[in-house]
């Protein structure tokens, strides 16, 4: 994690200044979430105390953000890095499939010569489906771009779904990961849900495998947009109460990480792809109701908030349904430092009143948690 916040150093500045109007992503992949978060009472006390203890909120927003940073650049490193089991499994599955080939070849003949040059179009068809998978897979540090990912058949799609299940580590398939939902259907749908839910429930995952898995719920806005089952999910999930009936996995070498808020984070960020007006409707939700963007806890304490990722959903519903999700993906989300350029001129420009609405909200929770500006009960 060291080195990930050394690498990271450089771009710190300017995610701090980018932090009133959203902590970014993605990073995502890609940004999992915005980590700012605050613990504490709520007793106010003089003015010297509040401004020592603003002082050490900023002190955690900033390392917040720096955790943020390093979980973007660590997914975009290890998405670009790393696949090395897939190249085994691959080489075995190939074989599998060419045997299968040759047994239903040897099943029965064609009854007639129309029906011999359908049969073969249609295997021919599927091979080639499966040769551009095997290609993708076999490219470890190249990243599956949306388009070159073809919808894939239902047999293509179990096939890499039991890929995907003799692969522990999710940063040995995140290729499996992107091409599941750039092209799969209900199946691969479940498939990321149960990743996200109860396949790593309470490990604690090395900060590589912990990006992959916070940016699973992202990945999952692709397939919303034509599965009901992705979409009702990442629905559910954009808020916080949902996650608390889940044993979340945890970020290796961090004590205390606010979860709930990433996990929330990375569907609100899905649901921006998505291109649905339920995404449009939940964010403007939570731009009605800004006090349910922080998470309490039973005593009231904030345990961590997701303002600046409802901001993000509305960048990256904005930038979507301006120039289409494929472009946005392949072009824009595929590269940190063009999405930080992308949305800066969003957040200046159409997005200057989003800015506004986090910085309030912000200032609000702060003044909310020191008691500015309350009577005195003393």
């Amino acid at each position: 994690m060291s080195s990930g916040i050394r690498q990271a150093s450089s771009i710190v500045m300017m995610r701090l200044q980018l932090c009133a109007a959203r902590p970014w992503m993605e990073r995502r992949p890609t940004d999992p979430n915005a980590l700012c978060f605050v613990r504490g009472s709520h007793n106010g006390g003089t003015n010297e105390n509040c401004i020592m203890n603003r002082g050490r909120i900023i002190v955690i927003l900033t390392a917040a953000v720096m955790v943020s940073v390093v979980l973007v650049l660590q997914t975009h490193r290890t998405m670009v890095s790393k696949s090395g089991p897939v190249e085994e499994q691959l080489e075995t599955g190939a074989k599998e499939s060419a045997t299968g080939a040759a047994d239903q070849a040897a099943i029965s003949a064609p009854s007639s010569q129309t029906s011999e040059t359908s049969e073969t179009s249609v295997r021919a068809e599927s091979r080639s489906e499966w040769q551009i998978v095997e290609q993708l897979l076999a490219q470890p540090r190249h990243r599956p771009l949306m388009r070159e990912v073809p919808q894939l058949s239902p047999e293509t799609e179990r096939k890499l779904i039991v890929l995907y299940h003799q692969i522990r580590a999710p940063s040995d398939k995140c290729h499996i990961i992107r091409m599941l939902a750039f092209g799969g259907a209900s199946a691969a749908a479940a498939t990321l849900i149960n990743a996200v839910t109860n396949e790593y429930a309470g490990a604690r995952l090395p900060d590589q495998d912990y990006a992959i898995v916070a940016y699973i719920p992202e990945l999952l806005g692709v397939l919303a947009r034509k599965e009901a089952v992705a979409l009702e999910f990442l629905l559910k999930a954009s808020r916080p109460e949902f996650w608390e009936q889940f044993d979340q996995p945890k970020w290796e070498g961090v004590v205390e990480s606010p979860d709930v808020c990433v996990m929330v984070a990375g569907c609100l960020r899905g649901l921006g792809k998505s291109g649905r007006i339920e995404a449009v409707e939940l964010i403007e939700y939570y731009r009605d109701h800004p006090d349910a963007t922080i998470f309490r806890g039973g005593d009231g304490a904030v345990i961590c908030q997701f303002i600046g990722s409802v901001v993000d959903a509305a960048f990256t519903i904005s930038i979507v349904s301006e120039r289409g999700l494929e472009t946005v993906m392949d072009e824009v989300f595929y590269d940190p430092e063009r999405t930080m350029r992308e949305f800066t001129k969003w957040r200046d420009g159409p997005g200057l009143e989003w800015k506004k609405w986090s910085s309030a909200v912000r200032e609000a929770a702060w003044r909310d948690r020191q008691g500015v500006g309350k009577p005195s009960t003393e």
